[in-house]
């Protein structure tokens, strides 16, 4: 395993560069998407009876991970084209390859940081559940208990 990454200090750096591309444009993504599906779901929430801004916030609660859980696999897509042009643009792949590293030496980082989100996304929302309806906020949450990432 040690000939798989000759840098440590490189590995660190393509991954940091990737996880910090790829969450920044999931989050960026996720506040568009669930600012426009609150525009559209608070007035039917906020319709029942009963209802007040505290089950507007409960629904953003319960919407933004499975939003999140929807955009990681794009998000995931362009921040890996995002560090590889990036990397491109500054010569560090030349500088790698210059340096004796095999393509797959370059791309074993951003490999193992893609495998760690996988698992991060596996853990967001359980499948099969909707967690929530269009007219309010069920009484009874649904699925296994969530550890996070790791």
């Amino acid at each position: 395993m040690n000939g798989f990454f000759p840098s440590r200090t490189v590995a660190w750096y393509m991954a940091r560069m990737f996880l910090v591309r790829t969450f920044g444009i999931m989050a960026g993504i996720t506040l568009i998407l669930l600012a426009l599906n609150l525009l559209g779901e608070a007035g039917k929430i906020l319709q029942v009876p009963g209802n007040t801004d505290a089950q507007v916030w409960q629904y953003a609660a319960l919407r933004g991970p499975q939003i999140m859980a929807f955009i990681l696999p794009f998000s995931v897509l362009l921040g890996t084209i995002l560090t590889l042009l990036q990397m491109n643009q500054n010569s560090e792949v030349v500088a790698l390859k210059a340096g004796g590293m095999s393509a797959n030496q370059v791309l074993a980082p951003l490999l193992v940081s893609l495998a760690e989100t996988a698992d991060c996304r596996l853990d967001m929302v359980p499948s099969g559940t909707d967690g929530i309806d269009g007219a309010g906020i069920r009484d009874r949450q649904v699925g296994r208990d969530r550890q996070g990432c790791h």
